[in-house]
């Protein structure tokens, strides 16, 4: 089998995914180390806890 090289854009996107994650995960949580199903699930739990939506959209005028 032949491996081809991964494109150098699909690495930067990866990486850039990555690090986005993690600081989310610091934002949110102060825990870097989260994947994005661990912070959805952190969050769907917050949000079922308050009983209403954690962030809620404001109009500007």
């Amino acid at each position: 089998m032949i491996h081809a090289p991964v494109p150098l854009a699909a690495t930067a996107t990866a990486t850039a995914i990555q690090r986005l994650t993690a600081q989310i995960g610091q934002a949110l949580f102060n825990d870097p180390t989260m994947d994005l199903m661990q912070i959805a699930n952190r969050v769907e739990a917050a949000r079922t806890a308050s009983g209403v939506p954690l962030l809620t959209t404001t109009s500007s005028s």
